[in-house]
Parts: C-alpha cells; structure tokens; sequence
C-alpha cells in the first residue's frame, strides 16, 4: 500500500519530470516531459498531500497515453487559491516526446470559498449579488442553493434541479449535489398544505456517488397523502 496521501502508479523510470503547480480554476496546465519507459505506456498524476480518498484519486489518473485526463482537487483542508502539489508525468516509449494537458477543475469546498472562484472582485464585494441569498440570474435562486447544488450562479438553471416523482408505494423527490460540500446542511420537508412542514416520515438518503457527484433521495408513503408537496431546505452550518 502506497503512504496515507500519495497515490503511487506502478514503477516506471523517469527521465525528466516538471515540479508543483499552482491549481488555477478552469486553467489547463501542460506537463512537458522526457522520454520515459513504462511497459504500459500511460500518464500519471501524484498529489503531494492528502487526498480524500487515494483509491478513487488513482481511478481518475491512470489512462491510455495521449489522451487529457481531468484532476479534480477535493482535498478538505484546501481553500480556493492554495498551491495544491499535483506533479504530472508523461509516459512514454523510450525516446518519444509526450505532453500530458491537465484541466484544474477546482472543487469549492465551502461557500466563501466558492463565491471567490465565481464571482468579480467587484461582485464580493455587494452582497446583493454574491451574498448567499442574492439572487445573481432571473431563475429565482438563491447563491447558497447553486452552490449546495453545484449550479453556476451567473446562469439561469433550467435543468438539473430537483424532480418529484411516484412509484407504487411512494412519493419520491431527487436531486443531485457535488460531493463534499462543507459547512452546509441538507434537509427534504413535506407539506400537505404548504404552511406546515416537516420532516418526519421522509427517508433521506443518498442512492448513488462518484468523486465529483452524490445522487440523493427522499421518499414518502404513498398512502400517507393524496397530495404532497416537497422542498428542499439548504443551511449553512458556519453562519
């Protein structure tokens, strides 16, 4: 097993390799390299620190040579401008040039740090457009909902939100979120009368995941109601 906080590919021999970048979000970075001889002739990434999850990490980063592959950085302790130490590798046969691009797809991992990556200097500054309940586009919703949905603030969202629906046995409401959020709270209430929520009887959990992505749903006794209504209650935690 690799140390806690490195994920090491197979032995292959290095020639040259380039050192720490600065993650930049949204920013591609291309990795120069020498010749370097591994007999499966693929790229890889280490993260110099403490990844969440070294396992899921090293899925992300080994793949066939010549072709981009995306790091996402979601390591906890990291905030929205830190150096995060990735170091790419390009593999190739012995004697050919190979250059591996890496797309830095930043992961916010709380709310002021990814209101810093969305919005202008100008914007932080007016809390009625980047504050957590300003309502940036004409879709009605608020900043702390994009970002507990992973929903870009400047855009008006037509897709992607959550969707209610009935099986034989129960009332279901599903949404998706970006996974390891901080500092926010998630909570699904019903109503019948859209006065009194609550929720007691809903079944909360999460059905499905990836490194970026959880998929979330909430189910209620069909033969409770002969009509509900769902929301969504999102809360910060650090406020």
């Amino acid at each position: 097993m690799p140390p806690s906080g490195r994920v090491r590919p197979p032995a292959f021999s290095i020639c040259t390799h380039p050192g720490p970048r600065n993650p930049v979000y949204g920013v591609t970075e291309d990795f120069p390299a020498g010749s370097a001889t591994y007999a499966g002739k693929r790229h890889a990434v280490i993260w110099r620190g403490t990844p969440e999850s070294a396992v899921d990490l090293h899925g992300l980063v080994t793949q066939t040579l010549g072709t981009e592959f995306t790091v996402s950085v979601i390591h906890a302790a990291t905030t929205y401008g830190d150096s995060t130490h990735f170091v790419g590798y390009a593999l190739s046969q012995s004697g050919i040039m190979q250059n591996v691009a890496v797309m830095w797809t930043y992961t916010a991992r709380d709310f002021a740090a990814w209101a810093q990556a969305k919005f202008t200097p100008e914007e932080l500054a007016d809390s009625s457009l980047s504050g957590p309940t300003a309502v940036y586009s004409q879709d009605g919703l608020p900043n702390l909902v994009k970002f507990a949905l992973g929903l870009e603030p400047k855009q008006a969202i037509t897709s992607g939100l959550p969707a209610v629906a009935v099986t034989p046995a129960e009332w279901t409401y599903t949404y998706s979120r970006p996974s390891g959020v901080l500092n926010v709270a998630y909570e699904v209430e019903i109503s019948t009368d859209l006065v009194n929520w609550t929720t007691e009887g809903v079944v909360h959990e999460m059905t499905g995941a990836t490194i970026n992505d959880q998929s979330w749903s909430a189910r209620y006794p069909l033969d409770s109601t002969a009509n509900i209504f769902f929301r969504l209650k999102i809360t910060r935690t650090d406020s």
